[in-house]
């Protein structure tokens, strides 16, 4: 096998011919294995749009393409309303007899029985404190449905498919910001008004005050109440255990017959029943006691609250600074949310290597010019070693067989350089539109501190996309705020201590006195 054999070779040349032709062959197999192999493991960068994907299909897609998957919404604004549904469990007083008309009527029916009865005696208190129960859970159902109605028709923006993981997390942020809002806000109002019920010293003289004549100066005198020790002018917490109590006619004085547990009077009635627990009304021994001292004509037909539902030692405040709610009952639908969407259609990215049929097609369309290349340098080696071998080689002759290249006396000759013409033409068309046609390249770095961060964000990267390994981060993990409150917040001047210098240099005598300065 012989492809460079000239009519003329002698016997030495022609063996350097069938040198030639092997390593012509050796060549041109390596190369084309090298382009085979190389075709086959390269990578590419495909795009791919899918019309009106359906839901399953969204799902499959975002699990294999999260990073690059694009699926823009018709619908940009979707109100909370389509997709979720929130449903309170109020505590079970709020629904129990105790706070029904007929439960309060029961109770205020004693009061029209012309009787005697201490002030401090659970029948003159409990129609107050169970109503002020009835009033704090209307105002938790009045409050949680006004925020309700509010938060459904709030909208959600998004105009991109949120995943699904992302918009269960996101919509479960939502709701647990709301409902902190909601309770917070109610609950601040409250305090609102108790702090502002004791500092404007509100009077009332049945429960904080004892109002009488002085003789003497000729004016009326209010004192505080004092419970247990406690003065109402200090703390509005004062308090006593409510309990039955009768009239001893032989020591013309009060004596107490039963005790409520934990169900307490004091300076103000809000005060003492936030401190008071329900635990006398899951029992029904507890219950029927108390009724057995009522002077009632009543039968007793009220039921008492589950144990089994709710914790009997629980306070008052402890329930209502949970808006009144046991648990929340909520339901969060990615179908709907999906179905309002309603995008059109999906694109994304995604690598793939070149079939077994490209390899093929790429070793085609270049075997024509790697094989005159190959024959061109051997040929031009051949006449070189040739000349070396006659001792004819010098610089001119090399000149001379390489401007014997350009001559064309034959017609095979013309045909042999223009095919070489062409060749060279077409292979430096495709280097130049190769070099200067833009191709998309993916770099993945792993872990990437953050000095590999800031020198990425800071060169023109169109696409530079860092998911975080975490959904979410709290502020206070990278935000740091700090307050400095007026001194007078921080000083004796506000401090248990100075308010209780300040009342007991007060003279009993002149407690009335507005423009006094104690």
């Amino acid at each position: 096998m012989n492809i460079f054999r000239q009519h003329s070779s002698t016997d030495r040349q022609r063996r350097y011919q069938r040198y030639a032709t092997r390593l012509y062959v050796i060549l041109m197999l390596i190369s084309i294995g090298i382009l085979f192999v190389y075709t086959l493991l390269q990578k590419s960068i495909q795009y791919k749009t899918v019309s009106h994907p359906t839901e399953s299909e969204y799902i499959k897609l975002e699990k294999y393409h999260s990073n690059s998957l694009a699926c823009p919404c018709t619908s940009i604004s979707i109100p909370h309303s389509t997709f979720i549904t929130i449903q309170p469990d109020y505590h079970q007083l709020c629904s129990s007899d105790l706070i029904s008309d007929r439960w309060i009527a029961y109770l205020r029916q004693v009061l029209s029985t012309p009787t005697n009865i201490y002030r401090l005696d659970y029948r003159v208190l409990a129609p107050g404190q169970f109503k002020s129960l009835f009033i704090l859970c209307q105002h938790a159902k009045q409050t949680i449905n006004d925020a309700h109605q509010v938060f459904l028709q709030t909208q959600l923006v998004s105009s991109q498919v949120i995943s699904q993981k992302t918009f269960d997390f996101q919509v479960n942020q939502l709701i647990s910001d709301w409902k902190f809002t909601t309770v917070n806000t109610s609950m601040h109002t409250l305090r609102l008004i108790r702090a502002t019920n004791q500092g404007n010293q509100l009077s009332n003289s049945f429960a904080n005050t004892k109002t009488y004549f002085n003789s003497i100066s000729r004016e009326i005198i209010q004192e505080a109440r004092i419970y247990s020790g406690c003065s109402c002018g200090l703390s509005p917490l004062c308090r006593e255990n409510v309990g039955l109590w009768y009239f001893n006619e032989s020591t013309h004085a009060f004596d107490r017959t039963y005790l409520i547990p934990n169900f307490f009077t004091g300076c103000y009635s809000i005060e003492a029943l936030f401190a008071s627990t329900l635990e006398c009304f899951y029992n029904i021994s507890c219950m029927l006691k108390i009724h057995s001292y009522l002077s009632s004509n009543h039968s007793f037909t009220f039921s008492p609250l589950d144990a089994n539902r709710s914790w009997p030692h629980e306070t008052i405040e402890m329930i209502v600074n949970q808006l009144m709610i046991d648990k929340w009952t909520q339901n969060i639908s990615f179908t709907s949310y999906y179905n309002q969407c309603a995008p059109l259609s999906c694109t994304f990215q995604y690598e793939n290597r070149h079939t077994f049929l490209d390899a093929i097609t790429a070793i085609i369309s270049i075997f024509g010019g790697l094989s005159l290349g190959f024959e061109l340098v051997i040929w031009i080696g051949l006449q070189i070693i040739n000349k070396i071998m006659t001792n004819e080689f010098s610089y001119l002759t090399l000149l001379r067989s390489i401007k014997i290249i350009f001559i064309c006396n034959t017609e095979h000759q013309i045909i042999r350089r223009i095919h070489i013409i062409f060749v060279v033409i077409t292979l430096c068309t495709i280097y130049v539109f190769s070099a200067f046609n833009p191709r998309t390249t993916t770099v993945e770095k792993e872990l990437p501190s953050l000095s590999i961060y800031e020198d990425l964000i800071a060169k023109p990267y169109d696409s530079l996309h860092c998911p975080s390994s975490q959904i979410s981060v709290k502020y206070k993990s990278f935000l740091n705020i700090k307050s400095r409150f007026h001194e007078i917040c921080s000083s004796d001047f506000v401090s248990d201590q100075w308010i209780t210098y300040q009342y007991e240099n007060i003279t009993p005598l002149y407690r009335s006195i507005p423009t006094d300065f104690y």
